[in-house]
């Protein structure tokens, strides 16, 4: 049974089990219910709700508002009364949303993407490399070795080197070579000198 389905068997069923008698008429003690669609709903004493459909999937409804929807492959959402949201995926991967949209990603192989609710990503793999994009389309590269990467959204790409060498590359391709001694050369377009 997929999420919407049980969804769409939810508010039926809760409406129907109130209707036929089990909060209408005062039982403050846990209810339980097996409607004609074969979704079981039980109410606790404190006011939880679960609702349970005929594969095993279930949405359980706690008095504050949070929701916890599971389905049989292990895979699962709560909704809580903020609107935060945790995704939890039957491979292992979970996604956080926050109430402001940020979004927090982790994979099972220990990466993970961050997303805020102004665009920008952070992008962090295994190896420790990873890559960061600004709102504006800057982009951060950090390689696994310590070499930093950035690239602006007018083509300018500079690159750093661990023992403290760089390139800077212009859009019309011009390059700013600069070595680990501190010297440094610049190297027009069409030119074959480095010196």
């Amino acid at each position: 049974m997929n999420k919407q389905h049980l969804l769409k068997l939810l508010s039926t069923s809760i409406m129907s089990f109130i209707t036929m008698g089990g909060l209408a008429q005062g039982n403050l003690a846990a209810a339980s219910k097996t409607t004609g669609n074969e979704v079981s709903v039980q109410v606790k004493p404190d006011g939880t709700k679960l609702i349970q459909g005929p594969d095993g999937s279930s949405i359980q409804i706690q008095p504050d508002g949070t929701k916890l929807i599971q389905d049989t492959d292990g895979s699962s959402i709560q909704i809580d009364p903020n609107g935060a949201k945790m995704i939890k995926r039957s491979d292992g991967t979970t996604i956080q949303i926050k109430p402001d949209g940020t979004k927090l990603i982790h994979n099972p192989d220990g990466s993970s993407v961050q997303v805020q609710a102004d665009g920008s990503k952070f992008i962090q793999d295994v190896d420790g490399s990873s890559i960061q994009v600004e709102p504006n389309g800057t982009k951060m590269i950090k390689k696994s070795d310590g070499t930093l990467v950035q690239i602006k959204p007018n083509g300018t790409k500079l690159i750093q080197h661990p023992d403290g060498s760089s390139i800077q590359i212009q859009p019309d391709g011009t390059k700013t070579i600069k070595r680990a001694d501190g010297t440094s050369v610049q190297v027009k377009p069409g030119q074959n000198t480095w010196d």
